[in-house]
């Protein structure tokens, strides 16, 4: 079964790659001893939510904030400062006004200071 989910390691210096295979092993509860692409899966934490595939994710530049948008017409922004609810997302629904299609979430874009995120 897919996981539709995403799987995000931070260190001090932001986002690091993260391919499925060692998203599946985060979510499969076998993190910590193995390493994907230099990644090692100890810190991986797999945020769920999405209904549908995750086609993009942006971290903010000045927070501990990930945006990811989805197929299943939402943007999502995670708090992922220690501390935070990591299980909670704000969720934003992208729907047009004159159809009734929802729409796919395919860019994601932080503004430099972190206060905005455009979506389309």
């Amino acid at each position: 079964e897919a996981v539709n989910g995403i799987a995000a390691a931070a260190g001090g210096d932001g986002a690091m790659p993260m391919d499925e295979d060692a998203a599946a092993a985060a979510t499969a509860g076998t993190a910590g001893t193995a390493a994907a692409n230099g990644v090692d899966i100890i810190g991986v934490e797999v945020l769920a939510g999405h209904q549908n595939e995750v086609f993009i994710c942006a971290w903010s530049p000045t927070q501990l904030q990930l945006a990811s948008g989805s197929g299943d017409a939402t943007a999502r922004i995670w708090d992922l400062s220690p501390g935070a609810n990591h299980d909670q997302a704000l969720v934003l629904r992208h729907q047009a006004e004159d159809e009734e299609k929802p729409k796919d979430v395919t860019t994601l874009d932080w503004n430099p200071d972190g206060s905005l995120l455009a979506s389309g």
